[in-house]
């Protein structure tokens, strides 16, 4: 299954065995957040099976909200090789995208950090890998 309930127990295992990782911080009344998930998830089956896609609720794991803190919902953040991605966008530099995402742009951003996880990039050295966003 490509999208995996993750919570403050587990997080941390999940971001750090798996390569290339999404965490959808969302909660169950979020409408956007319901678009936003099954975007994810059409994306993992057509294009990206290796992605793997933790969703947080961020009703149940407030600690864990708090701990990234998430504001608004949904917010996606991203690892490489256990490390949180950081990216340029007209906005600055940033560790997050709050707000649903149509999924072509997703998937273009998504598909630009798997070229680099697949060249042994971290999380790290995608900045500018990742700032056609």
């Amino acid at each position: 299954m490509p999208i995996v309930k993750v919570g403050e127990s587990d997080f941390e295992e999940f971001v750090n065995s798996n390569a290339f990782v999404v965490i959808d911080f969302t909660a169950t009344w979020c409408g956007p957040c319901k678009l936003l998930s099954q975007a994810l998830e059409q994306i993992h089956d057509e294009e990206l099976p290796d992605l793997m896609i933790g969703k947080v609720d961020i009703d149940e794991n407030r600690t864990l909200a708090d701990a990234f803190e998430i504001e608004g919902v949904p917010t996606m953040m991203f690892f490489l090789n256990k490390q949180r991605v950081c990216f340029k966008s007209e906005k600055g530099d940033m560790d997050r995208i709050v707000g649903a995402v149509p999924k072509e742009p997703l998937l273009d951003l998504l598909k630009n950090l798997h070229d680099n996880i697949n060249q042994g990039a971290s999380g790290n050295d995608v900045e500018d890998a990742a700032s056609e966003e």
